[in-house]
């Protein structure tokens, strides 16, 4: 199939990026990251169950309460 039979979407430069904070057990803040690089963060155990973690300008939660991102612990 040839890639640019699906041209990109005018709509995907608009779609807003979710950024994510991370406040660590520590004191120490991290990011703004992507959701991809939080995942990465957290796989490779610089981001732990005991840091908060949420999106820029909302409150902050413990990632162990927040499984889609404890399963990666």
């Amino acid at each position: 199939m040839r890639v640019d039979a699906f041209p990109p979407s005018e709509e995907t430069s608009e779609t807003p990026v979710l950024e994510y904070v991370v406040r660590t057990a520590t004191g120490d803040a991290i990011g703004p990251l992507s959701y991809a690089k939080l995942v990465e963060a957290v796989a490779t155990r610089h981001v732990g169950p005991d840091d908060r973690v949420g999106l820029v300008g909302r409150p902050l939660e413990l990632l162990a309460d927040q499984p889609d991102l404890a399963r990666h612990v």
